[in-house]
């Protein structure tokens, strides 16, 4: 089966796919030991893939998950162009190279899921699938009746 040169490179884990694409059109990527300029060539099992010299490590074990705490103050992303914490500067090593299943800003705390496989992640996180879900929200201030019964319909 082919996939995209970039959604390979981000299954792998360390690179987004935009990332990937910018990596591709720098012509940092190498595949059967030829420059790849296109973000859009289908690749397969078979295909050695190069990224900067290094060759692309892709997941062979199984999906997993993981529940992680995020704490207050670090960003749930890669990396920030403002140089603020991210999930992966306080994650275990062993949990570096894993994506994250939704987002929580940057003063929340709560669950975050991880998982080593992009396609569980984007099955998880895309809104065809109808994953319901349901948070629980402390909230600090005054609110009234009027407030609590405007957030019974939901926030978009």
């Amino acid at each position: 089966m082919s996939e995209r040169i970039t959604k390979k490179i981000a299954l792998g884990g360390k690179y987004s796919r935009r990332q990937a694409e910018a990596l591709v059109k720098a012509g940092k990527v190498v595949v059967n030991n030829q420059v790849v300029l296109n973000p859009s060539l289908l690749v397969t099992e078979t295909d050695i893939i190069k990224i900067q010299g290094n060759t692309l490590k892709t997941f062979t074990e199984s999906p997993r998950l993981w529940v992680f705490n995020k704490p207050k103050g670090v960003l749930t992303t890669k990396q920030d162009p403002k140089g603020r914490p991210t999930i992966y500067n306080v994650l275990p090593p062993k949990l570096k190279n894993t994506l994250y299943v939704g987002r929580l800003d940057f003063n929340s705390e709560g669950l975050l899921l991880l998982s080593n496989n992009g396609d569980l992640v984007n099955y998880l996180t895309s809104a065809k699938n109808n994953i319901k879900r349901i948070y629980k929200v402390k909230t600090f201030g005054k609110i009234n009746q009027e407030k609590l019964d405007g957030l019974k319909k939901g926030i978009p």
